[in-house]
């Protein structure tokens, strides 16, 4: 069987392990919400949903391969530094280097340090009659060819001088946006909360800032976005920043919009507090590539109800309102091609003899 079939073979494994429902995997669940509070039973779930249906779906994996020269197997080896805002987070990184063949070592966030370990080895459990890369997750990253690493904007300035003589894909903080021209739909709009709400907002890509016509009706939002998505407010955490929030803005005399599940205000910035959104206005004459212009290195996803040609080739993603968390294989961070840059790392691997790496004991 070719090198790449079996990599498709056990991600087919892997698929099936997300979908089994027993105690053992209960008992994992409950341990990743012990070790970060901002981890719930029903994002994990989301979560496993997303990947299986999105990144495991066997058709899909064969078209977006497809698209590819994968080599046979990866020279060397590939370090992952990966966050860990929302769970499994960096699951998209790890199956790129595992598809491309590489061997890879993984540095995981303490916040989010449980999931990922029990399904890969469980894959590699179940797969032990295929020759695959190996997975192996590290507390500090030795020996490394090629590095992926993703955190805030200060982290990434120190992975920069950690990793950067070797070939690597360093993200920073990104922030979505959504466009809104007043004529969606309800059901659009209950999307466009999933778009604000799903993981509490902790994500890059949930919407963090709104763009709607002058005088758009944006209580009436609110209405709706509290008689969906109440329960958001019960979870202690985003509670905790609600409230603070809300008394900041009260007490600096911050002009803003109130809704029970979330607070609204008008800023220009892209990105906004936890239980916030900010939000700008347009007129007749506004165009939209123009109105990202200042933002175009910081955007993430742009949610619209159609695509903007425009601005495809600058930014991270498009998508319609209730798909900015449920990325496709296709739907790279940051708008950097993961795969291209690991087929392009094997040639260049080709060419020269494995390094003496130094370490980076990342967090």
């Amino acid at each position: 069987m070719h090198p790449v079939q079996q990599r498709i073979e056990a991600l087919g494994i892997l698929n099936s392990i997300l979908n089994i429902e027993d105690s053992e995997l209960n008992t994992i669940i409950q341990r990743a919400i012990a070790t970060n509070p901002w981890f719930t039973e029903e994002s994990i779930r989301k979560s496993l949903r997303s990947i299986s249906n999105n990144f495991l779906n066997e058709d899909a994996l064969k078209a977006w391969i497809s698209s590819y020269s994968i080599p046979p197997r990866g020279h060397h080896d590939v370090g992952i530094v990966m966050a860990g805002n929302i769970p499994l987070v960096g699951f998209h990184d790890w199956l790129c280097v595992f598809v491309a063949g590489y061997d890879c070592q993984i540095k995981l966030s303490s916040k989010d340090a449980t999931l990922l370990p029990y399904f890969i080895s469980k894959m590699y459990e179940m797969a032990g009659h295929l020759n695959l890369p190996k997975t192996r997750f590290v507390d500090r990253l030795k020996g490394f060819d090629a590095v992926i690493a993703t955190g805030s904007d200060n982290t990434a300035m120190h992975f920069k001088h950690y990793f950067g003589r070797y070939p690597h894909i360093i993200r920073h903080n990104r922030s979505s946006v959504a466009f809104l021209t007043g004529k969606e739909t309800e059901e659009e709009l209950i999307g466009l909360g999933h778009d604000i709400f799903d993981y509490f907002g902790l994500g890059c890509r949930n919407v963090s800032h709104i763009f709607a016509p002058e005088q758009y009706n944006f209580p009436k939002l609110i209405q709706l976005l509290d008689r969906h998505f109440l329960p958001v407010n019960q979870h202690h955490k985003y509670r905790n920043n609600y409230d603070y929030n809300l008394a900041l803005y009260l007490l600096n005399k911050v002009p803003h919009l109130q809704g029970a599940s979330i607070i609204f205000k008008e800023d220009d910035h892209i990105s906004s507090r936890i239980a916030s959104v900010n939000y700008s206005t347009y007129n007749s004459t506004s165009n939209w590539p123009t109105l990202l212009a200042p933002w175009k290195d910081k955007i993430q996803v742009v949610i619209a109800s159609a695509p903007i040609p425009e601005i495809s080739d600058w930014v991270g993603g498009q998508a319609r309102f209730g798909q900015a968390q449920s990325p496709s294989l296709w739907d790279y961070p940051d708008g950097v091609d993961t795969m291209s840059s690991l087929c392009n790392w094997y040639e260049m691997a080709k060419s020269r003899p494995s390094n003496a790496h130094q370490s980076s004991n990342n967090d």
